[in-house]
């Protein structure tokens, strides 16, 4: 399970500032990590650089990945919003899969069901497994 355009769509609901539709490319450092629907549409692409996306996409808005100061008043990257609404998305899979009774009967008589582990702040695997009793 694979959360498309995670960064994108995280900056896209929690940044008043971006109006829906609008397309984004998000960067860290001088690296696009993240591209929304709007701006793939106009050939924007991940790991372009921040500066040809402003001489080339002008419709495209250039976001930064959320920051924090630290002690010495540098900026540095802050996942912290991005880990919380990682944890939202995935309580949401966890419990729409469990809603859905992952249980199945197999052909055979035996119980199945779905084993979700997360992989990373933006996937997770589900493996089909057989139920115990």
């Amino acid at each position: 399970l694979t959360l498309t355009l995670f960064f994108a769509q995280v900056h896209c609901r929690l940044d008043p500032l971006i109006a829906p539709g609008t397309p984004i490319a998000v960067q860290q450092h001088q690296d696009v990590i993240a591209v929304s629907y709007e701006a793939k549409l106009l050939g924007v692409k991940k790991h372009m650089r921040p500066e040809y996306i402003r001489r080339h996409f002008s419709a495209v808005k250039l976001v930064h990945v959320f920051t924090l100061r630290d002690e010495h008043g540098f900026e540095k990257a802050s996942y912290q919003r991005y880990n919380h609404q990682s944890k939202m998305a995935f309580t949401i899979a966890r419990a729409h899969l469990n809603s859905r009774g992952v249980e199945a009967v197999g052909s055979d008589g035996s119980k199945r069901g779905v084993r979700f582990e997360k992989a990373s702040i933006d996937e997770a695997y589900l493996e089909p497994h057989l139920i115990h009793d």
